[in-house]
């Protein structure tokens, strides 16, 4: 079975064990024990435009999106710690008003504005789960800056727990494409806090390690 690795950043690539030189991937995926690994750079954008590409050229059994998030303050994880994804939600998506986002699905839009996808504001993971405790994530273009952003966007959203930029969007290129998807994201830091010095980094990459080993034969 082929399988796609997708990392987000170079700074997540470094931290993996056996990677000779992460700036490779730049250039297109590398071979890392047995698997495709490639970057989907940072963002929604970014992501779903790299992950369609990298879909586009194998066929492949399964698709793994493995990187860093943020946890919502009160939502059942704290940094450093190990989840997987089974839904995402785009943050954003729909019509702005005076009383915030309504979503497309609220919006009874015609089938005329459909695409190759209906319009809508969640993504759901159908492969088998990993054992992995389960969480739900915000897909955002711009990461909480602090803590009243994050405290106003976990109380918009009370289904999700963690934050991250790149997941709904790759969800959807895998299901465009038909391949299943396993996300799974360590929780380096708490969503709002912008210190460094307080972020689980490598702890955090140290945790995903641990979990590609069983995942990945």
């Amino acid at each position: 079975m082929k399988t796609l690795l997708l990392i987000p950043t170079l700074l997540e690539a470094n931290c993996l064990a056996g990677v000779p030189d992460a700036r490779l991937l730049l250039s297109g995926p590398v071979s890392w024990r047995g698997v495709d690994l490639a970057l989907t750079g940072m963002g929604p954008v970014d992501a779903g435009v790299t992950a369609s590409r990298h879909l586009a050229r194998g066929e492949w059994g399964r698709c793994i999106l493995a990187g860093l998030a943020g946890a919502y303050e009160g939502r059942g994880f704290e940094p450093p710690s190990l989840v997987e994804v089974r839904s995402f939600v785009m943050d954003g998506a729909g019509v702005l008003g005076p009383s915030g986002v309504q979503a497309w699905e609220d919006l009874g839009l015609p089938e005329s504005v459909r695409g190759l996808l209906e319009p809508t504001t969640h993504e759901r993971v159908g492969s088998a789960p990993t054992g992995l405790p389960e969480a739900a994530a915000l897909t955002v273009s711009a990461s909480s800056a602090t803590r009243d952003v994050a405290r106003a966007r976990a109380a918009d959203w009370p289904s999700v727990q963690i934050e991250e930029m790149e997941g709904f969007a790759v969800a959807r290129a895998c299901r465009l494409s038909g391949v299943p998807l396993t996300c799974i994201r360590a929780v380096s830091n708490r969503c709002g806090d912008r210190e460094k010095s307080r972020w689980y980094v490598s702890e955090s990459m140290t945790l995903i390690q641990e979990r590609l080993d069983s995942l990945i034969p």
